[in-house]
């Protein structure tokens, strides 16, 4: 979805953007019908987000002259993770988290990369348009630039604070805006398992957060376990998927003013 938004807002009513997904499923998990693979191999242009989100890519045949991967040109800014992690329980079912972390547009700044990388490829496609896209690449630009200035306020006023993740969604952000946070291997929609919580104390031990960072709500009885144990819980939410809460930047500012909590004294 976070491209999918970038894409609209630069195209400026000239592009006729689609997203395929269903909006009850995560993105990340998708497997396109034969109908949907083949409309992308008619589209002219198919913009993906690269760095592994796809998995489905290596299943299918598409145009590589069609094929906008918009995170490539950083790809030696790619994250990669201690080691692959299958999950077999949450509402997805079974799923891998890769060795890439692949929720690049969570720094702001790889963001408005990937965003130039689609007003580059609206301009050769429709160069008429050219003006167009620019502007609305620009007011994006502003947009992803005061999301950017929040998060490097918020990172100054966390630094050296310990803070723990549920899963690794959340590196791209921290290293941009210098977190002192370490990932599990946890899935929001249900318990960990006695072994998970034995390794939260041992993490504990060297890096005694008080705060865990999930990308949705998790389950009532891992807040209240994790509460017994010291540690609060707030969300921010990747938004993989549409969300009739709000687009792309009100779901990003309400994570950040989810994360300045943790700045604020207790009683606040």
């Amino acid at each position: 979805y976070p491209l999918k938004y970038f894409a609209e807002r630069v195209a400026s009513n000239y592009i006729d953007i689609v997203f395929p997904f269903p909006e009850d499923l995560n993105p990340q998990f998708w497997m396109p019908d034969s109908d949907t693979i083949g409309s992308m191999q008619s589209a002219d242009l198919i913009l993906v987000n690269g760095a592994t989100f796809e998995k489905w890519l290596t299943l299918v045949s598409l145009p590589p002259s069609k094929l906008i991967d918009t995170s490539k040109g950083f790809q030696s800014e790619y994250i990669r993770v201690g080691r692959a992690v299958t999950h077999s329980h949450g509402p997805e079912g079974e799923h891998t988290h890769g060795s890439v972390c692949f929720t690049t547009w969570l720094d702001f700044e790889l963001a408005l990369k990937q965003a130039q990388v689609i007003r580059n490829a609206f301009t050769k496609l429709v160069p008429e348009h050219s003006a167009a896209f620019r502007a609305g690449y620009q007011e994006l630009a502003g947009a992803l630039e005061r999301l950017h200035r929040m998060a490097l306020s918020i990172g100054g006023d966390l630094i050296g604070k310990p803070l723990l993740a549920s899963h690794s969604f959340l590196d791209y952000f921290a290293r941009r805006y210098e977190l002192n946070l370490k990932s599990l291997h946890w899935h929001h929609g249900s318990v960990p398992n006695g072994i998970q919580w034995e390794e939260l104390e041992t993490l504990g031990a060297e890096h005694p957060s008080r705060w865990m960072i999930w990308e949705a709500q998790p389950v009532v009885r891992s807040i209240q376990q994790l509460k017994l144990m010291g540690i609060d819980s707030i969300i921010f939410d990747p938004f993989y998927s549409a969300s009739p809460d709000g687009d792309f930047m009100v779901t990003m500012e309400n994570n950040l003013k989810n994360l300045r909590r943790i700045s604020l004294p207790l009683s606040q």
